[in-house]
Order: structure tokens, then C-alpha cells, then sequence
């Protein structure tokens, strides 16, 4: 078993790595020291789609800063592009991890 790289977004399936790219992802830090994360996903398919996806953030010892997030749905249409967005609730929060399901 080799760890998860943080900062990162892990796909649940092959279905949902075939199905989007991910086109860049950036954090930051809000002025009430949260962390703010976004995703822009391109869509691979000639079709709508939804994909769910959720945050997990991590502190500086990789433990849980805070539960994940609830599973958001994200909506692409056919060969285009969507933002997934997520705010920690806790100022220790200092990595994440998104993931993305069908």
C-alpha cells in the first residue's frame, strides 16, 4: 500500500477517470485563515454527466483536521468545463484530498 500524494484529487473508479480531466487545482487561505479549494474539471464526454465529489483536509501530521465533506454533485456537460469548490471548517487544516465518485 503506498500513501496518498495530499493536494491531490483521487478518482473512486476508472469509470470516473475516463469520463473528466482535471485542468488545474489551487488552495488558499481565506482571510478567517480557512482553507479554500477549487477544481476545474474538463468533461471527456459527448453527453451530460455528474460526478460526486468531496474534501478531505488534513493537518500538518496528515491526521484529520476536521470530517470530510459532504459528497457535492458536480454537473459537466458534454465537453466542457465545471468548478468544484470546498471550504475547510477549521483553521488547522493545512493539506486535502478531493475525491471523485460516479
Amino acid at each position: 500500500m503506498m500513501p496518498l500524494p495530499l493536494n491531490s484529487v483521487q478518482f473512486g473508479s476508472a469509470e470516473a477517470s475516463g469520463s473528466l480531466a482535471i485542468q488545474s487545482i489551487f488552495a488558499a487561505r481565506t482571510s478567517t485563515d480557512m482553507v479554500f479549494v477549487t477544481a476545474r474539471l474538463v468533461s471527456c464526454l459527448d453527453a451530460p454527466a455528474v460526478v460526486r465529489m468531496r474534501t478531505s483536509f488534513l493537518r500538518t501530521d496528515t491526521a484529520p483536521s476536521e470530517t470530510p465533506s459532504a459528497w457535492k454533485s458536480v454537473y459537466l456537460e458534454p465537453r466542457a468545463t465545471a468548478v468544484y469548490t470546498e471550504l475547510s471548517t477549521t483553521r488547522d487544516a493545512a493539506s486535502y484530498l478531493i475525491e471523485i465518485a460516479k
